[in-house]
């Protein structure tokens, strides 16, 4: 079995593309702000027909952008640290959900996707959605918790070679 590479050029343009659009839209105002405050006085002036939007967009600029920058590196992480596999006849998905530090301890879950039949795959620009039987186990601090089968998988798209999914299913 040879595991996909998570790729970061295919994450950026993939999964990540609404968060990179939203980061792209905040940073303006981001921007904004951090400007008038390293200027000095009077450097910026803002017209008053526009004010009443500059008093909405300026504080969601100044909380959301740096939001959705670590939700961003989040998911990369969880994603990284996530393993694809597949063989001649299996694909193996161990996709890590919660890696936290606590103040009673370490917490880490993955979810694990064995496919046993993969009837048919389609691609969005976010996933590869697999449908099929899977068998999806939770397991917590390598505790399994349940197990259960279910019929339909996404994969986000942050790995290198992800076409080699296709050959499983009928598209």
């Amino acid at each position: 079995m040879k595991p996909f590479v998570f790729d970061n050029r295919e994450y950026g343009k993939g999964y990540a593309l609404p968060l990179t659009c939203l980061q792209i839209l905040l940073a303006v105002g981001f921007l904004f702000v951090i400007a008038v405050l390293v200027m000095p006085a009077n450097t910026f002036t803002i017209p008053d027909a526009v004010l009443p939007l500059a008093y909405i967009a300026i504080p969601i600029s100044l909380v959301g952008f740096p939001l959705v920058t670590v939700i961003k590196h989040g998911y990369r992480k969880l994603l990284r640290e996530s393993e694809l596999t597949v063989s001649k006849d299996k694909l193996i998905y161990r996709r890590m959900v919660d890696k936290l530090w606590t103040i009673v301890g370490h917490v880490q879950e993955f979810h694990i996707y064995e496919s046993f039949d993969i009837e048919r795959v389609s691609i969005s620009r976010r996933y590869y959605t697999c449908y099929g039987s899977f068998n999806k186990k939770v397991i917590n601090n390598g505790r399994e918790l349940n197990s259960e089968d279910v019929t339909e998988l996404k994969i986000p798209r942050a790995y290198s070679s992800m076409e080699r999914i296709l050959d499983y299913g009928k598209h």
